[in-house]
């Protein structure tokens, strides 16, 4: 069993449902805000070209830049 995973039982159905339905159908999930600035600050570590913002509001990223400038241009993946 792995770590933690048992803090996650029951699972919740409603949970599953609004994922399954906006996976499948595009519509909205709702998330809690430490959920939303992780997907956020996936979007702008991994990208990179662009970083989207509905609200015009790129706070996130300027924040991870000035932080880190290796987010200016993206990680980069290496194969070997």
């Amino acid at each position: 069993m792995m770590p933690g995973f048992e803090r996650q039982l029951p699972v919740d159905m409603e949970w599953i449902e609004n994922h399954k339905k906006g996976y499948n159908e595009g519509t909205a999930i709702p998330m809690m805000t430490q959920n939303v600035i992780n997907h956020n600050s996936l979007q702008v570590k991994w990208s990179s070209r662009y970083v989207f913002s509905s609200k015009n509001n790129f706070s996130l990223a300027r924040e991870m830049i000035a932080a880190d400038p290796i987010f200016k241009n993206g990680i980069k993946v290496k194969s070997s």
